[in-house]
């Protein structure tokens, strides 16, 4: 679009609600919240310049509102097609229910549970161990502390 380059930060934030128009209501807040985080800090870093001269600085790295409308509608489009589950096509009886054996996501998971309980054994052997030493160590030490000296 051809539009003149916003001089304030309220300005920069409408021609942004604008670009935006039609989207997710959460994607327009997070836009938005994000823009004016961003533009906030850096008048507040520029204390010497207006609002004006930093919007102007700021504009060629965060970007004109049409640029960043832009680039949030991509990212929302990534982020909803990685969400997606796929479907699977129900096929036979047989197929249903043999077909945990084709999945690889099966193979994996099986994969995990070995291994946590692998680990699992080794905990418990440590800890047990752990203990009983330090249980007959208790012991032997009191033992020692306890026996008369000439025996």
């Amino acid at each position: 679009m051809n539009r003149s380059a916003p001089r304030s930060i309220d300005q920069y934030l409408r021609q942004l609600r604008e670009e935006l128009a039609g989207e997710d209501a959460a994607l327009i807040q997070d836009a938005l919240y994000d823009a004016e985080e961003y533009l906030r800090a850096e008048v507040a870093a520029h204390p010497g310049k207006s609002e004006s001269d930093v919007l102007e600085l700021i504009a060629s790295t965060y970007g004109a509102p049409d640029k960043v409308a832009g680039a949030y509608r991509d990212t929302e489009a990534k982020v909803k097609a990685a969400m997606t589950t796929p479907r699977k096509v129900p096929g036979s009886a047989a197929g249903i229910f043999f077909g945990v054996f084709l999945d690889p996501r099966a193979y994996t998971s099986l994969f995990f549970m070995l291994l946590s309980l692998a680990t699992g054994v080794i905990y418990f052997t440590f800890a047990v161990t752990g203990l009983g030493v330090g249980r007959l160590h208790a012991m032997y030490a009191k033992a020692l502390l306890v026996a008369p000296a000439g025996v």
